[in-house]
């Protein structure tokens, strides 16, 4: 495929305080084999050297775009802008940490052109300390949907969450058909569950992407309270400083719910299932309660004169199929 022949790709970075690790991000993303891209820079209001390392990179090569926010938007919002200022055909997102291999774009482009029904691409990845080095740590989980349908394609991301494949290159089309980046936490997870209800996961076997853990050792509760600021969430909680993982996570799973309630692709059926799963998997994985208002949002699924009725009915489901789960695992533990 040619220069002229080959579709745009739009590359997204939104950075804050990134001039640290950003001059070899910038390096490993202009030395791909696939050229034409765009890359798109949105500065989150840095108070370090990204600016001048960025515009210095732009001087040289016309296809970094950089722009620069007055304010810090948060994260969820920079993630959305990146999206917002591209117009290529694929669009995926870049850390100002991570790194990639040469034929990443490359490789992705080649599947989602010979697969219409495929929405996003990624591939295998090692997570990288701040010298670059291999931590020798992968994700086991592999999500490959193609030829699945929408329920098992949710099915298999809801219970194989591949967190790295959000930072794979994504079908436009699809993407603009997302609530992109929500500002609840885990805001990839949920992008992920919506994006398997629009289409076909293609996963790569071969390690193209370099994560970097820059923060080695940081406590899961500083990394808690570091996350809901980043995002800007923090009036959804009364105090940040005491939050737990099941209060924030029980958050993740609302909007998982939301996500199938709202499914135009679904039947009611296969919405009252799929809620069940979600449930299941938070009580089960992560020790969320199964408790739900599903009243709020029953309306959505049948007639106003049932909603009682079916709602005693899932509440009694849900209880039986949980705690036949916690007893299954406890017999599978013994």
């Amino acid at each position: 495929m040619s220069y002229y022949d080959s579709p745009l790709v739009s590359i997204g970075m939104p950075t804050y305080n990134g001039a640290r690790f950003i001059r070899q991000t910038l390096d490993y993303l202009l030395a791909q084999d696939y050229k034409n891209f765009e890359l798109i820079v949105s500065d989150n209001a840095s108070e370090d050297e990204t600016q001048q390392i960025v515009l210095d990179y732009a001087k040289k090569d016309k296809r970094i775009k950089y722009y620069r926010n007055d304010v810090n938007l948060g994260m969820a919002e920079n993630f959305k802008r990146v999206f917002e200022l591209s117009s290529g055909k694929y669009f995926m997102w870049a850390s100002d940490h991570d790194l990639h291999h040469t034929t990443f774009i490359s490789r992705c482009v080649e599947i989602l052109e010979k697969n219409p029904n495929v929405v996003l691409v990624y591939p295998k990845g090692i997570y990288i300390d701040h010298e670059g080095k291999d931590l020798g740590s992968i994700s086991q989980n592999q999500m490959d949907t193609r030829g699945l349908p929408e329920v098992q394609r949710f099915l298999h991301v809801l219970w194989n969450t591949d967190f790295f494949a959000v930072y794979g290159l994504i079908r436009r089309q699809a993407l603009e058909s997302t609530e992109i980046i929500r500002k609840v936490w885990s805001p990839d997870y949920i992008l992920l569950l919506e994006l398997a209800l629009l289409g076909e996961f293609a996963y790569i076997p071969d390690i193209l992407f370099y994560a970097r853990k820059n923060r080695p050792g940081e406590h899961w509760i500083d990394y808690n309270i570091r996350a809901v600021k980043a995002l800007k969430i923090e009036d959804k909680f009364s105090n940040i400083e005491r939050i737990t993982g099941q209060t924030l996570l029980g958050q993740t799973r609302n909007e998982a719910i939301k996500v199938i309630l709202s499914s135009h692709k679904l039947s009611v059926v296969d919405k009252i299932f799929l809620v069940f799963q979600v449930l299941l998997h938070f009580k089960h994985t992560y020790d969320v309660s199964y408790y739900y208002p599903l009243g709020e949002y029953l309306k959505l699924l049948v007639p106003e004169k049932y909603k009682v009725k079916v709602r005693n009915y899932v509440n009694n489901a849900v209880d039986i199929i949980v705690s036949y789960a916690i007893a299954k695992q406890r017999r599978t533990v013994r």
